[in-house]
């Protein structure tokens, strides 16, 4: 198995787009524990059984459970609406808790980064009531990590206690996931946390992440590979943790499909930086981990390649991007503003270190890797943006375990131009 795993992840590996822990078992018995890359590159520190990754949402897997258990202990009732708790929400007479925890609440996806300046003046609620509803409680899915936020402080109301302290006492020591814990301000305050990387300029292709907001409740779980692992076994098991309701809809975003018959069970998390993905597959007691400490595109898609490694398949070899190489006039020329059919409007623009690809309508921004064949590579989502020989630009994003999909980009007037 480990042969297996290090074949196929150590190109990746090798041009640092991943760096982090896979781990494999089979009930109790630990099958194996593969680690790539380092816990901090710039100490050459590599991982062990301890090191912690932030997992994301799947922090919100946890905010899922101990909304449950507050109301075993009748301090909330999820049918109630939000403003039984949080009476100064002004629309929070129009949806219930439990469409909040279910994404029907209509909430705003995300807070911007910018807007949580205001929060030291009235806190969440006070944006929300800045802000207008996406759509009528109830009626669709539209995920939200807003919406996480809010169910964070109802827990802090109803119980009189902290988040994190909160989760400790009702999720992670019960199970005994005792190498977890809960960040509400940056992930490198935790204890053996491993330090998060993204894209970066030569020589070293990385730096370290941005340190951006933890948006408490949806996110903030630090977590060793072995705890990940320990919660994906009680939540399959039902053990005291029942996310998975009689109406088949999976509560804090545990999410079913299935492979080779066999339905699998699936949490994925990530933040800047950092992400997981756990898998189990009840049928054979199987349990997969894996956790990274660089924001690449192994993170996004690569559960099905992964499982079809463990189960002794032989998937097409991982995609790999060109070497990196100097910023050249050929790397310029693709600087200006897009319209690309999946990502919205985008803007690839050079800054003092490099070029950056700015995703407009969420202000997200990511280095872009010039590379030897002369495109610049999103290395988040493995997209290489080049110019065709009829100098059309286009976008070719090659994920594990799919197709490449390439689409043309439409040149755009620059926002607020003149």
């Amino acid at each position: 198995m480990e042969t297996t795993l290090r074949a196929y992840f150590e190109p990746i590996e090798a041009m640092k787009d991943f760096s982090g822990v896979i781990r494999v078992q089979r009930g109790d018995e630990l099958i194996v524990e593969t680690r790539f890359g380092f816990a901090d590159f710039e100490d050459q520190i590599l991982h062990s059984d301890h090191t912690r990754f932030a997992a994301g949402s799947i922090t919100k897997s946890m905010t899922a459970a101990l909304l449950l258990s507050l109301e075993s202990e009748n301090l909330l009732d999820l049918t109630s609406s939000v403003s039984t708790y949080i009476p100064e929400y002004t629309d929070g007479a129009r949806m219930t808790v439990d469409q909040v925890l279910r994404h029907t609440a209509g909430l705003p996806r995300d807070v911007p980064v910018g807007d949580r300046d205001t929060f030291d003046e009235d806190g969440l609620v006070g944006w929300l009531n800045r802000q207008i509803l996406i759509g009528e409680p109830g009626a669709d899915y539209a995920y939200s990590n807003t919406g996480y936020e809010l169910l964070a402080v109802i827990c802090e109301r109803v119980a009189n206690t902290p988040y994190p302290q909160l989760v400790t006492a009702h999720v992670l020591n019960p199970l005994g996931l005792n190498e977890s814990a809960v960040e509400t301000t940056r992930y490198a305050d935790a204890e053996n946390i491993v330090v998060g990387y993204t894209a970066g300029p030569a020589p070293d292709d990385l730096r370290p992440a941005p340190v951006v907001p933890i948006a408490t409740g949806a996110e903030g779980l630090v977590a060793t590979a072995a705890d990940l692992t320990g919660w994906m076994r009680a939540i399959v098991k039902n053990e005291d943790v029942n996310l998975l309701d009689e109406e088949g809809s999976e509560l804090g975003l545990v999410k079913t499909s299935e492979y080779d018959g066999r339905q699998v069970y699936r949490l994925q998390g990530a933040t800047r930086g950092y992400g997981a993905s756990v898998l189990a597959i009840p049928e054979d007691d199987i349990y997969v981990v894996i956790a990274a400490n660089i924001e690449a595109y192994p993170l996004f898609g690569a559960e099905p390649t992964l499982l079809a490694l463990v189960y002794g398949e032989k998937p097409d070899p991982a995609p790999l991007r060109s070497e990196t190489a100097e910023l050249s006039d050929a790397h310029r020329a693709l600087i200006g503003v897009y319209e690309h059919p999946g990502f919205g409007p985008i803007q690839i623009s050079e800054q003092e270190d490099g070029i950056y690809l700015t995703f407009l309508e969420p202000g997200w921004v990511y280095y872009l890797s010039p590379t030897a064949d002369e495109a610049l590579v999103l290395r988040l989502l493995n997209t290489r943006f080049f110019r065709t020989p009829d100098g059309a630009v286009q976008a070719t994003q090659s994920l594990i375990g799919r197709e490449p999909q390439t689409v043309d980009l439409v040149s755009v007037e620059p926002i607020n131009s003149e």
